[in-house]
């Protein structure tokens, strides 16, 4: 028996909701292969599990990970494929402990060079800070040329950044 639970809030709404259905085993073993945002988003959410450590998983692996995930054409997604390299780059061999469900903590190195109660050895920073770094770079000659361009129209830049697409954004 497996638990289906779906936490949403309503776009105007203050509160969340949940759902929550039983799925009977037999029916996860006929199910259809997720595919398309489904996948992807399957992908992440076992790449964050598998990062933490989760015992769940099984022999599920970053290889795994990634062809759940499947072919990606955004950068975003793209990127995402990138960060499971990485992570399987920096990940314990086989013959390094294994996190189990009560070793959810931080990696306690204790002079061996293996990080006791957690899963994974590379820092979080060596994984997302270039990703991050690149970004903002972008960010950065994107904002750049849309300065230039307003200066070049004459439009005042504070305006736009004020502009709202829908009523509470930014709110």
């Amino acid at each position: 028996m497996a638990f289906v639970r779906l936490r949403y809030k309503l776009p105007d709404g203050n509160t969340s909701r949940l759902i929550e259905r039983p799925v009977a085993a037999p029916l996860l073993d006929h199910a259809a292969r997720p595919s398309g945002d489904t996948a992807f988003v399957t992908a992440v959410a076992a790449f964050g599990q598998k990062l933490r450590g989760d015992t769940r998983l099984g022999d599920l692996d970053y290889a795994d990970i990634r062809r759940l995930a499947g072919t990606q054409d955004g950068y975003w997604r793209q990127e995402f494929l990138k960060l499971t390299e990485l992570a399987e780059a920096g990940s314990p061999s086989a013959n390094r402990p294994v996190a189990t469900e009560d070793s959810r903590t931080l990696p306690v190195d204790v002079g061996d060079g293996v990080a006791y109660g957690g899963a994974m050895t590379t820092p979080l920073y060596d994984i997302t800070v270039p990703v991050l770094i690149r970004s903002l770079g972008s960010l950065s000659a994107i904002l750049t040329k849309g300065e230039a361009f307003a200066a070049e129209k004459g439009i005042d830049s504070r305006r736009i950044a004020r502009r709202r697409l829908i009523e509470d954004m930014g709110s």
